[in-house]
């Protein structure tokens, strides 16, 4: 839940989400401010800034194998004269058949001189299905469901299980205390 977003129909309860990029998987997400005008206690006009990014970030994803090579010697050179924290980001998602010992020692020797900041390897099995949560039951939107089937969602997606009945509980007990607080 890092995306800004309203909270009501109206427009006027709305989340922040962060001003920069928390995962990879809000690379192509745009984060912005809003600049909010009031009329008294009255809501005015509502308009969103946006923020540059600062850092690029870039996702090389659901490469083969044997590819990965051919693909991270595409990245451009590094910069000698570019600033060690500005360079970007990398992502790399491998399609794998089973387990590959020392496939970080091979990227990051793929690396040596590339314009890249290696943050993270992912390995995918080669049969999995490569469907981001959204787009799994795109008839179903966030608005359509009740706070806890996405929490619900959410943990499932993230831990591949269902949660223990105690933080179902306490997500509960959370949502109602933040739910009289905003009536």
């Amino acid at each position: 839940m890092h995306l800004a977003q309203t909270m009501d129909r109206s427009g006027a309860i709305r989340y922040a989400g962060s001003p920069i990029p928390l995962s990879f998987s809000e690379n192509d997400y745009k984060h912005s401010v809003c600049i909010v005008d009031l009329h008294g206690a009255a809501l005015g006009t509502v308009f969103e800034k946006p923020i540059p990014r600062s850092i690029p970030m870039i996702r090389l994803r659901h490469i083969p194998e044997n590819e990965l090579d051919a693909r991270l010697a595409e990245l451009p050179n590094l910069d000698l004269f570019g600033i060690e924290e500005e360079r970007p980001l990398l992502e790399v998602s491998v399609c794998v058949d089973g387990p590959v010992p020392g496939m970080r020692q091979r990227i990051e020797q793929a690396l040596e001189g590339k314009h890249a900041r290696l943050l993270k390897i992912s390995l995918e099995r080669e049969e999995k299905e490569h469907r981001p949560l959204t787009t799994a039951l795109p008839s179903v939107t966030l608005e359509s469901m009740q706070p806890e089937a996405v929490f619900l969602r959410c943990y499932k997606h993230q831990r591949n299980g269902d949660p223990p009945q105690q933080l179902i509980s306490l997500f509960n007990e959370l949502y109602e205390s933040v739910s009289r607080g905003v009536s």
